[in-house]
């Protein structure tokens, strides 16, 4: 669970990124293509979805293009980011705000919630998920991805690295709210990258270095920099649940 502080920690990060996002979030393009894909759309009605942390909107946008006459909200935390997602999204038709994942207070339902990368930022996961299953129509579906137990293994021994679930975890959590699983997948991806620098920078770049800190003594700054670190583990968990 995070505390308050972590969750305004949490934003901060991600809003620092907001000049650098675009250009180094090619790791959460291909997993999010990757869930879109896996997701089987009906067109005979005209749906209503949600993105739930949708960055700057970049897979908002590919989903918009796949399901044009939706009626489509798109929110997060990180309200730097959505400057942006509102000036590529509105023009869609997408209705952009500012909201907390733990503290949504949304009146509709929706046939499609999709989150790419952004469910595990939650206070409370199980909360999270019983409060979207009351948020989805009758046949709506919930599709998302969330980092694994072994992701960012290789920066584990230098610090304290925020817990992540593992797949048993999280099949746990939506059987015991009855969820029907049609879609629990892992995928493993390890980039590579030349320097130190550039493996911090592909986390920092992006937000997403709030989950590491580094505790171990005179490992920070330069120091951090001379130890060698030239991959970083990625294990994904794919799910579609109604």
């Amino acid at each position: 669970m995070h505390s308050p502080n972590k969750k305004n920690a949490i934003k901060n990060s991600f809003n620092k990124a907001l000049p650098t996002y675009d250009g180094y979030c090619d790791l959460q393009l291909r997993v999010g293509k990757r869930l879109l894909s896996k997701i089987e759309f009906k067109t005979e009605t005209l749906p209503t979805l949600l993105d739930l942390g949708c960055g700057t909107g970049l897979i908002t946008e590919m989903f918009v293009q796949k399901i044009p006459h939706a009626t489509f909200d798109a929110v997060d935390m990180a309200d730097q980011l959505l400057v942006k997602a509102e000036h590529r999204l509105s023009p869609l038709g997408v209705r952009v705000y500012e909201a907390n994942f733990d503290h949504l207070n949304i009146a509709k339902k929706f046939d499609i919630i999709f989150s790419n990368l952004s469910l595990h930022w939650s206070q409370c996961f199980n909360t999270l998920l019983s409060n979207l299953k009351s948020a989805l129509n009758p046949k709506g579906m919930l599709a998302f991805t969330i980092p694994l137990l072994g992701t960012f293994a290789e920066l584990r021994p230098l610090g304290h690295m925020d817990h992540f679930l593992d797949l048993s975890d999280v099949l746990q959590q939506l059987n015991c709210l009855e969820y029907d699983i049609k879609v629990a997948q892992v995928e493993e991806i390890k980039l590579h990258f030349e320097s130190t620098r550039a493996t911090l920078e592909s986390i920092k770049y992006t937000g997403t270095n709030c989950v590491f800190k580094s505790r171990k003594a005179g490992l920070h700054g330069k120091a951090l920099l001379r130890t060698p670190i030239h991959d970083l583990t990625y294990v994904i968990g794919y799910f579609i649940v109604s």
